[in-house]
């Protein structure tokens, strides 16, 4: 893939989500697959990511 190749070439487009009210474990196994996960409220929207070193760092607190 080029520097120069477009976002829209090389995207996802199957788009993994959480809620924001999903538990920890509830989205581990996502993970297996993506390094991050937007988290969306009820309308969808995306209000935040987490990330593989976010669910990490929670496990280490």
């Amino acid at each position: 893939i080029q520097p120069s190749a477009l976002l829209g070439e090389v995207m996802a487009t199957v788009i993994r989500t959480a809620m924001a009210d999903n538990k920890l474990g509830e989205i581990d196994h996502h993970f297996e697959f993506v390094s991050g996960l937007p988290v969306v409220d009820e309308e969808l929207v995306c209000i935040g990511i987490v990330s593989k070193e976010d669910r990490a760092r929670a496990s280490d607190g």
